[in-house]
């Protein structure tokens, strides 16, 4: 008789723990199901703003008309007419950014902190997929030195595709990154090297700094002597200390 009690108390606390069990695989389940439905959600929403894309001309061919059925809208206008669209969905937008080789195709967006984006899509919906973003300490596009910030998605959206960049025949095949600003004017940059470095890492201090530090900074790491601007996408990679990947491009 005396042998079965532990079986029999085995069992009462299986039966127990059971319910919590459940319990704790249902959320697990529902969280698991929420984020795959944010990421579909995203998506859509950066599918859906590529027409609104200063970018989306390049390499098309135009359509032959024969007899248009209203004027015909210069490439200028077309351009001011995309970036009022933009502007009207979110006033944050700063430009757009795209670089060659990758899915990255997207708006950019600028608020008073580094926070409010990592959660929010472009128009404002809350999900993991955020908003690429330049940081908040930087005056506008024309300034030396530009971080921009964004995720990378287990999905391969937002900024994932920046690990390609750690090997040399992917940076070599690909080096080309495009913003087009406020202005519709076209920005060219040429990515010239990555580092994975940790949030104390020197390069994140150069915001706000005189061009001189810049370019001793540049020095430092053996960059290109031409360098007027330096182009930093930021993300994260690894769960080390040293977990930001950065990739660094110079304007042509």
């Amino acid at each position: 008789m005396g042998t079965n009690r532990p079986r029999r108390k085995g069992r009462v606390v299986f039966f127990i723990l059971l319910p919590f069990l459940i319990i704790t695989s249902v959320i697990a389940l529902i969280q698991i199901l929420l984020t795959y439905r944010g990421y579909l959600s995203a998506e859509r929403e950066y599918e859906d703003l590529q027409e609104y894309s200063p970018l989306v001309w390049v390499n098309e061919e135009p359509e032959e008309v024969d007899e248009p059925e209203s004027v015909p809208v210069s490439d200028e206008q077309e351009e001011i007419s995309r970036t009022l669209q933009l502007l009207e969905t979110n006033e944050d937008y700063i430009g757009w950014i795209r670089i060659d080789g990758t899915v990255i195709n997207y708006p950019m967006v600028q608020f008073n902190d580094n926070l409010y984006y990592l959660r929010r899509t472009f128009v404002g919906e809350s999900s993991q997929a955020g908003t690429l973003f330049m940081d908040y300490r930087i005056a506008d596009l024309d300034a030396p030195f530009l971080l921009i910030y964004g995720h990378n998605m287990s999905n391969g959206s937002m900024f994932a595709d920046l690990e390609n960049y750690l090997e040399d025949d992917f940076l070599e095949a690909n080096p080309n990154v495009t913003i087009v600003n406020l202005y519709d004017e076209q920005l060219n940059y040429t990515i010239f090297d990555t580092m994975v470095a940790s949030v104390e890492s020197d390069i994140f201090n150069l915001i706000g700094k005189d061009n001189q530090t810049l370019q001793d900074y540049l020095a430092s790491i053996d960059a290109p002597d031409d360098v007027s601007q330096l182009l930093v996408l930021a993300t994260c990679i690894g769960n080390n200390d040293e977990n930001r990947l950065l990739v660094l491009a110079s304007l042509d």
